[in-house]
This record gives C-alpha cells, sequence and structure tokens, in this order.
C-alpha cells in the first residue's frame, strides 16, 4: 500500500518535489524502472470551461494497467468531457494528460456513425484483417515450400515458423469463433449477422461499435454507458467479459449494479468540476460520500433512487 501512494505521489507532483534518502530512494528507482508497468494514464489539474461553467476543474487521478475504474455524476456533470480530453478529442484548458508510451486505447463514444454497405458480421471481421492477411501469408508458404530448395527453402521456413506463432499468439484458429461469440454476447442472433450497417438504429450501431472494439483489445478502455442499449442478459456477458479483459478499463455508467460487480474504484463528479476519487465499488462510493455528508441521511421528502437526496451527487 505504502509503495502505491508514493507512486500516486511521483505521478501527481513529480519526483522533484518529494524528499527521500535511504530505502525510499530505492523504491524510487524501483518506480522509473518498473513506472511503464504500473501506470497506464495520468492526469494532473485537468481544467475544462464552457463559457463561465467551470466542467472539469483540477481533476487529477491516474490508472494502473489492468485497473477497472468508473467515473459517475448527475448528468450534464461532465463525465464524457473528461473521456474527450483524455483521448484528445477536446482540449483541456489547463492540466496535463500523460499516457504510457506506446498505449493503445480504445473510445465508445455514447452516440456511433456507422455507415457503410457492409454486414454487421463483415465490421467485425475487419478488425481481424490482419491475422486473415497473415493466414493467407501462411497458406501460401505452403505452397511455395513444395517447390523450393537450399537457402531459398530455409528462408521460407524461418517466416513460416515465426508467422505460425504470431498466427498462434494472435488467437488466429479462433478468431471466427470469437466474432460470434462477441456478437451473440451483444444480445445479436446469427440471423442479424448478414443485416447491413446501414440498416441498423442507432443502439444497434452502438453494439456493433463495441464489439469492434472488444476485439481490438486495446490496452485501455474508455467506455462511455456501454449497457444503455443491452438488455440484462447481454450486460451480464459484457460484465463477465471485462472483468476479465487483460487491459485497463475506465466506465462511465449510471447502472450501479454494474459498477459495483466491475470496478474497485470511483472517481466521482460533486459539484463545480470537482472529482473526487473513492476506493471500492459503486456501493462503497455512496457510504463513503454519506458518511461525509451526514445532513443527507435524515428525512425522506427530496430523495430518489436506492434513498439518496436528490441533492446526493450520487441519486443519478
Amino acid at each position: 500500500m505504502f509503495l502505491k501512494k508514493l507512486f500516486s505521489y511521483i505521478i501527481l507532483f513529480g519526483a522533484n518535489r518529494l524528499i527521500l534518502s535511504g530505502k525510499y530512494l530505492i523504491l524510487l528507482h524501483f518506480y522509473y524502472v518498473f513506472k511503464e508497468f504500473i501506470m497506464i494514464l495520468s492526469c494532473s489539474n485537468i481544467c475544462k470551461s464552457f463559457g463561465e461553467n467551470d466542467i472539469l476543474k483540477q481533476v487529477s487521478f491516474h490508472i494502473e494497467d489492468h485497473e477497472k475504474a468508473a467515473i459517475v455524476g448527475i448528468n450534464g456533470a461532465g463525465k464524457s468531457t473528461l473521456l474527450k480530453v483524455l483521448i484528445g478529442k477536446l482540449n483541456a484548458d489547463d492540466g496535463v494528460v500523460t499516457w504510457a508510451k506506446g498505449a493503445s486505447i480504445g473510445y465508445l463514444a455514447q452516440h456511433q456513425d456507422l455507415e457503410g454497405a457492409e454486414t454487421i458480421y463483415d465490421a467485425l471481421l475487419e478488425v481481424k484483417k490482419p491475422v486473415i492477411q497473415m493466414e493467407a501469408r501462411i497458406r501460401s508458404l505452403e505452397l511455395e515450400m513444395k517447390s523450393a530448395s537450399g537457402d531459398e527453402l530455409e528462408t521460407k521456413l524461418s517466416e513460416y515458423s515465426r508467422l505460425n506463432h504470431e498466427f498462434e499468439m494472435a488467437d488466429g484458429y479462433s478468431y471466427q469463433s470469437e466474432i460470434t461469440g462477441v456478437l451473440k454476447g451483444l444480445g445479436f442472433t446469427e440471423d442479424e449477422f448478414s443485416k447491413p450497417i446501414t440498416a441498423l438504429s442507432g443502439g444497434q450501431k452502438t453494439r456493433v461499435s463495441l464489439g469492434k472494439l472488444l476485439l481490438t483489445k486495446p490496452d485501455i478502455l474508455l467506455l462511455d454507458e456501454p449497457t444503455n442499449h443491452l438488455d440484462m442478459e447481454s450486460i451480464a456477458w459484457l460484465e463477465t467479459y471485462l472483468r476479465n479483459y487483460s487491459g485497463a478499463v475506465i466506465i462511465v455508467a449510471h447502472d450501479r449494479y454494474f459498477l459495483d460487480r466491475m470496478v474497485r474504484r470511483i472517481f466521482a463528479f460533486e459539484g463545480d468540476g470537482k472529482v473526487v476519487q473513492y476506493e471500492g465499488g459503486f456501493t462503497d462510493y455512496q457510504a463513503a460520500y454519506l458518511l461525509k455528508h451526514p445532513d443527507l441521511l435524515g428525512g425522506s421528502a427530496g430523495r430518489g433512487k436506492n434513498g439518496a437526496h436528490r441533492d446526493d451527487p450520487s441519486c443519478f
């Protein structure tokens, strides 16, 4: 726990502002050697305003590799704006967003504008294009090696061995069943696989975009309301998928039960563009918030979902 806090202080304030000696210097060295394996995203004092409205005010936090976290708050608080600042779709007025070197980022917006005559299945198959091309080259090498000899054969054998290894590492033998599993998990029937993208509703397009994103397997997923267009069965499937996902995940969602099972940290908008960090799931956050504001516990007037007061940011 101490090591985690030390790294957090370094990320937020910089090593030059910390006075360390002895074993702590060793820990500092450890941090610089292994930091890329620990932190994938750092935000420091992010500010964003629209006119006179402060949407983000000195927002600071970091996300570790493999971590699952959520951003919560009332509608219009700034959750989607924060995601857009993180990926560079919106520029912050002040502050710094730092990504781990070489990190791949996947972002799902609430609304998708997928176009094209391709089908639902073809849209996801496009994600596997590098694997498909690799398989085609492997089959081509198998034919070429039948008539090759000497150094030429050795060269082709070397390439064949390398590509086979890469193909296996990319789960090349199961990419078709993987696509089918993701589509079914997101609520599409096999009869719908051949449906053209142009014939889909907005919610269906969002599900297709989510499926493509999951198959891409980036180092971190930023998902804005991913459960909006899913039924209960698909939400349960997505929960299991994301809990087992090897990368980091940041979710914006209103489904508190989904968040309780999914995340271990909450970043909560609590008014005036301020974001406060809480450890645990949504229920842990709500309990901690009410401890800070005991006045919200009294009386029944003005209460919303789960007994939360309507002025309580956790009531959404």
